[in-house]
């Protein structure tokens, strides 16, 4: 699964906390991040709290504010990254066996559309270096079809007559996608805009080896932008998760008695830590039903992101 999303910057802890808690719902082998404000020697500091099975490029070398970047988990992948600018990363997808999985393209692009010639020209010039699989995914900043905006401005053919003849030349092709059709929006109760620019274009190659993966359009959550999602149609998570312990629970009217007489009667065991493993095995019953009351805040607080998602 792979999902690119511009999060309007996770320099903050409390926006990069629902970002990282997001994508550990969602469950992606493949991360690109874009405009996400954080400058390098902050960079390590943030990228700890998404936890160690993340492996990450960035694009720091070509703009000081690292406008792109890309995290997999080594454990599936490897990832190099071929060539960037301030407005891409081109990365080679490979299996841990050495064999191709695809070329990867991650966009960012710059908000003038002079700016964005340069990023058409260069994939022009990726385009000529190409053989395999090729997918393009991120913020193109550009809309494609006259009906990719409500609100504003009328699209006019001047903005995405470059980006057609470039799509034209590489032989790329937008991948079909589900849910929500515009992917941006200034979240304005007056003079709303919605526009569809954020993108995922593949060549014959590419498209053909993921017939049976679909993209989804997801809801922008703590964005402005859609979170876009590509993924096997049949990937589907167990719905059932193990017990986890929620800081909440000491909380509750009587929790420390009820802990410090269950640890404190004597249990056997020949050595020190098989004693500590089997009186937390026999606390596990107790704290599990002081955590009743608690029981689905996990789901609930998922509602709660909708609704918040909703209200925006």
């Amino acid at each position: 699964m792979i999902i690119s999303w511009n999060v309007r910057g996770i320099n903050n802890s409390g926006k990069c906390n629902e970002v990282s808690s997001r994508l550990n719902r969602i469950h992606p082998d493949i991360v690109i991040l874009v405009e996400t404000c954080v400058k390098p020697h902050k960079a390590a500091e943030v990228r700890n709290k998404f936890g160690r099975m993340w492996s990450f490029k960035d694009n720091y070398a070509d703009h000081n504010n690292g406008r792109i970047w890309v995290m997999w988990k080594e454990a599936k992948f490897n990832l190099q990254v071929v060539r960037s600018s301030s407005q891409y990363m081109h990365c080679c997808v490979t299996h841990l066996n050495g064999d191709m999985y695809m070329y990867l393209t991650a966009i960012y692009a710059m908000n003038t559309l002079e700016q964005r010639k340069n990023l058409w020209h260069d994939i022009e010039g990726l385009h000529a270096s190409i053989s395999g699989p090729w997918a393009l995914m991120g913020d193109f900043n550009n809309v494609l079809h006259a009906q990719d905006r409500i609100g504003g401005n009328m699209v006019t053919e001047n903005e995405y007559r470059d980006l057609e003849k470039m799509l034209e030349i590489t032989d790329l092709h937008e991948k079909d996608s589900s849910g929500g059709y515009y992917t941006w929006t200034n979240n304005q109760a007056n003079g709303v805009i919605y526009s569809r620019i954020d993108h995922v274009f593949g060549n014959l190659s590419w498209l053909q080896q993921h017939v049976d993966f679909n993209l989804q359009i997801m809801n922008s959550g703590v964005s402005d932008h859609s979170l876009l999602c590509l993924r096997k149609q049949e990937d589907r998570r167990p719905s059932r998760t193990p017990f986890k312990f929620q800081n909440v629970i000491t909380n509750v009217l009587g929790f420390q008695e009820s802990v410090r007489d269950n640890w404190n009667n004597p249990i056997t065991g020949a050595t020190a830590m098989c004693r500590l493993w089997k009186k937390l095995k026999r606390l596990q019953p107790v704290v599990k039903s002081l955590s009743r009351t608690f029981q689905g805040i996990s789901r609930e607080l998922i509602k709660a992101r909708d609704q918040l998602n909703v209200v925006q």
